[in-house]
């Protein structure tokens, strides 16, 4: 007896609740270069992805909890990584096509400059100490704010990047009012010099059952190139009636030195998005509008443009392509990006986006939108427009963990492409060609 209580260990229990998803994601596009007949056109593209998200969160008592984001597969495409056998006797290595082995993708050093091929990653990692005082968390934890076109923590139905900050914070709710405080290491590089990059925020919002509105003011800092931005956003969420309406704007301005070189510049943007969706018995209808600053003379000190977060989506191939790509089976991804006009995330636009839902059968519904966007700083009096997008798809929810969707849309470029010229190279030019897209998401949630 007295062998076993020497040997005795006290026991610390926890409850741990995990949530996630694993989804899979069919992309197709004819073509992303936006002109058939270029000779390094890439025809049609298509990839299948993988992305795992997990978040185990330790409830290790009443008052502290720990979380964790785990990714696996994460931006891993289907078939990625084919193993081989190679024969020790012959020297031969078995030919891909009989092969069914695939390993965990692995960044190649020198040949491999994309930071998403990875097997398992673990995101971000977080403590929640509740006190009398309010609750205190530290640790990398995602980020989100409104609807999400500054801080978006990536983590919706097709997410992809996410923001983090490595965070002290402090927060408290007073009845229906809640407060927010926090420091951020935004960027650390010498231990002992000031060349990090750091903020401080504060929020202080409104919540209900049926509104959630707030304003959130940051100060980020470069000491060492005496850089410095200040961002203050607003947002609002809230049901009336059979009205569901959101809307997020932002400010920034700032000055001083930027990494890369330039030096003495004025940042300056602004963006803006609101949101409507109005529920009937018959169909819901609902509208988008958007708005990001752009700049006309991008490369001198005075920068106007400000961009949506990449996970602020609003159309299957408009902000969410880069266009025109070429081919180039030599790049890392087969593709050129020299042509390239426009990239992910809404910048220096505005668009407008209706859409349209109604149930067809219990589980099923069929969607239906329209994007239209155009510059808020054109380059030339002709190249205002970015075009049109019509998109049209069914989503089938089978019960409330599963989600199939199937879109299908079609971009029909504006101005901003087909009246591009470049005065070096004249056959990158005529990028008037629509653009066919497909995507399929299956999505199994826990």
């Amino acid at each position: 007896m007295l062998l076993l209580a020497l040997l005795n260990s006290p026991a610390h229990a926890a409850e741990v609740d995990l949530e996630g998803y694993y989804r899979a994601r069919f992309r197709m596009y004819d073509t992303l270069s936006l002109n058939h007949d270029l000779a390094s056109a890439e025809g049609t593209s298509s990839v299948v992805e993988h992305r795992l998200w997990l978040r185990p969160n330790i409830l290790v008592n009443d008052h502290l909890t720990v979380r964790a984001d785990v990714f696996g597969l994460d931006g891993v495409d289907w078939g990625q990584s084919p193993s081989r056998y190679g024969d020790p006797v012959s020297g031969q290595i078995d030919p891909v096509e009989w092969g069914d082995q695939l390993t965990p993708p692995v960044p190649d050093a020198e040949f491999d400059t994309r930071d998403f091929f990875r097997d398992i990653t673990l995101a971000h990692a977080w403590a929640e100490v509740d006190t009398p005082a309010g609750r205190f968390s530290f640790g990398r934890m995602p980020l989100h704010w409104g609807l999400g076109i500054w801080r978006n923590d990536g983590l919706g139905y097709n997410g992809d990047e996410g923001d983090t900050a490595d965070r002290l914070m402090w927060d408290r709710v007073f009845e229906d009012v809640f407060v927010e405080v926090a420091l951020d290491s935004n960027s650390e590089n010498l231990v002992n010099g000031n060349d990090d990059t750091f903020s401080a925020s504060g929020t202080v919002g409104y919540r209900t059952e049926l509104i959630t509105t707030g304003v959130v003011a940051q100060y980020r800092l470069t000491p060492s190139r005496d850089f410095g931005l200040f961002t203050i956003d607003a947002s609002f969420a809230g049901e009336i009636g059979t009205l569901d309406v959101g809307a997020e704007a932002i400010g920034q301005y700032g000055k001083g030195n930027l990494e890369g070189g330039r030096n003495d510049v004025t940042v300056a943007g602004f963006g803006g998005v609101g949101d409507a969706l109005l529920h009937t018995s018959a169909v819901d209808i609902g509208v988008e509008l958007g708005v990001a600053s752009g700049d006309p003379t991008p490369d001198d000190a005075q920068i106007a443009t400000f961009t949506f977060d990449r996970d602020h989506e609003v159309g299957l191939v408009m902000f969410e392509q880069p266009m025109p790509v070429i081919a180039d089976a030599l790049a890392t991804d087969g593709r050129s990006y020299v042509a390239t006009l426009s990239g992910r995330g809404v910048s220096n636009a505005a668009y407008f986006k209706p859409r349209a839902e109604k149930i067809l059968t219990e589980g099923v519904v069929a969607h239906a939108s329209w994007l239209a966007a155009r510059t808020i700083a054109a380059p030339a009096a002709d190249r205002s427009g970015y075009g049109n997008e019509f998109d049209l798809g069914v989503r089938y929810e089978p019960d409330e963990h599963t989600r199939f969707d199937l879109t299908g849309g079609l971009f029909l470029p504006g101005g901003y492409y087909s009246a591009y010229t470049d005065d070096t190279n004249d056959t990158l030019t005529g990028f008037n060609d629509p653009v066919w897209a497909v995507q399929v998401i299956g999505q199994a949630r826990f």
